[in-house]
């Protein structure tokens, strides 16, 4: 099927009515791209039909992981079918379905957990737990000697701390609606007019951001003004932030390049390397990029977690705080001042800034007011 055929079909879903977009994702004549994209133009409310009408036709089981993640709970009445169904049929399921399990979805977990052995169905019953994101999972998991729990805790976003499980997770996600094409584009531009990621509306209420540019911070190792990334002036709400008004996420495009790097920040927020950095390489391929006014938009939890896979070049994936959408396993840089992991505070999508792939992860520590810039490459 050609771009522009693809392309029509899109255009004919912005004025389709929900009832048909519903009945359109369970027909297998359609683009799975379109049929995907159709999902994400339904009202939340509508997922949960469309999660009934593939359980009680068995059509259209890929799309479960993708209307699952925009609607958790559309899943929460199924969990112990498609539990079964895993034991029965061997389906693969994933474990970020159980994001809406309920308290005796947990406590089924939390007691299969506990059973002795080690096989399949254990492990997955602690990955479930860690999925789910619900404080008695997480506490089952705390209270747990299994050698696993720590790498179970971080692909959902969490470690253990102390007695308890801390998230590497703000509450809040914003959205960075760049002004396409000039400032940032999907590889289809047209997306742009309807994805619910890129084509919201900022929210009046919300600071603007600033991207691009030179920052005021000069490298401590060459001496040349850093390149911005970010300028949060001022930073907002439900971040995690509450050190510093403002932060400037910037860094050397010759001296750190794409290698893990960290800065501490200064009381006006400005940054300075505190890493040694060994193998400098770009992950942006512009020598400059001018400075831009971008603006935010709060889309809620039904975008606050995106998957580099069901995203397929369609999404927006520049973001501030929500679940970093890991390209390559989870990776939350450590804090080089007082070891705990740094949360989530941005990420930034190069394949449509500047067509050349990969995210950059920007993490922060608030009691040392330092952050971390972390990049992954879907080509590595």
């Amino acid at each position: 099927m050609s771009a522009v055929s693809i392309e029509e079909q899109f255009e004919r879903l912005r004025s389709t009515p929900p009832d048909a977009l519903r009945a359109l994702v369970l027909d297998d004549r359609m683009h799975d791209l379109v049929r995907a994209c159709a999902v994400s133009l339904l009202p939340p409310e509508a997922l949960d039909g469309v999660i009934h009408d593939i359980m009680t036709t068995g059509r259209s089981y890929s799309l479960v992981d993708e209307a699952a993640l925009q609607r958790p709970t559309a899943l929460t009445p199924h969990l112990a079918y498609l539990w079964a169904m895993r034991v029965d049929n061997d389906l693969d399921i994933e474990p970020r379905w159980w994001r809406g399990a309920d308290a005796t979805e947990i406590d089924r977990l939390a007691a299969a957990l506990r059973t002795p052995g080690r096989g399949y169905a254990h492990e997955l019953a602690g990955r479930c737990l860690a999925e789910s994101r619900q404080p008695a999972a997480w506490a089952a998991l705390a209270d747990s000697a299994e050698p696993e729990v720590d790498a179970w805790l971080a692909a959902a976003g969490a470690r253990r701390d102390g007695d308890g499980v801390r998230s590497l997770v703000p509450p809040a996600c914003y959205h960075l609606l760049f002004e396409a094409p000039a400032q940032a584009r999907p590889r289809a531009p047209w997306l742009t007019r309807w994805h619910p990621t890129w084509a919201a509306g900022a929210d009046p209420g919300l600071p603007t951001v600033t991207h691009g540019g030179l920052s005021d911070a000069i490298c401590r190792l060459c001496a040349a003004p850093m390149r911005r990334l970010l300028l949060l002036d001022p930073v907002p709400a439900g971040l995690g932030v509450t050190s510093r008004a403002r932060v400037d996420i910037a860094y050397c495009r010759a001296c750190t390049g794409s290698e893990r790097s960290a800065y501490r920040h200064d009381d006006a927020g400005r940054p300075t390397l505190v890493s040694n950095p060994t193998d400098a390489v770009a992950f942006q391929s512009k020598e400059e990029r001018p400075a831009v006014t971008v603006r935010l938009a709060a889309l809620g939890p039904r975008w606050a977690v995106q998957d580099w896979g069901l995203a397929n070049d369609t999404q927006n994936l520049n973001r501030l705080g929500g679940e970093p959408t890991w390209i390559e396993r989870p990776d939350y840089a450590p804090c080089p001042t007082c070891g705990r992991l740094t949360t989530a505070l941005a990420q930034l999508d190069w394949g449509c800034l500047e067509d050349t792939g990969g995210l950059t992860y920007v993490g922060w520590c608030d009691p040392c007011a330092t952050s971390t810039l972390t990049h992954q490459h879907p080509y590595r």
